[in-house]
């Protein structure tokens, strides 16, 4: 079984190519036990985030990229138990 791991590659303002998940924070709508919001973007693939059982769905996670990336590609590897669907929405502001 493999465990979910989410990465964003693309060119920050000074043009490398980079992970731009590194060192940010990640929230969820809920959590489960030490399954935490983190550990979906901590490059472990031991470690994952897990929402609450029995909550209804649609469940997310957000990640504050702090600054603006052209994005290259997202990579989700997600364990059995994965998502059936999913979106992948940005926003400058967390909200809108």
């Amino acid at each position: 079984m493999e465990d979910q791991i989410i990465e964003i590659r693309g060119e920050s303002s000074d043009d490398m190519k980079q992970n731009v998940l590194s060192g940010k924070i990640a929230t969820a709508s809920s959590e489960s036990g030490s399954n935490i919001a983190n550990n979906a973007i901590d490059l472990n693939l031991k470690t994952r985030w897990e929402s609450q059982d029995g909550k209804d769905d649609p469940e997310w996670i957000m990640i504050d990229l702090i600054d603006t990336y052209i994005v290259d590609e997202f990579i989700i590897t997600w364990e059995n138990v994965a998502a059936k669907e999913y979106k992948i929405q940005v926003s400058i502001d967390g909200f809108e």
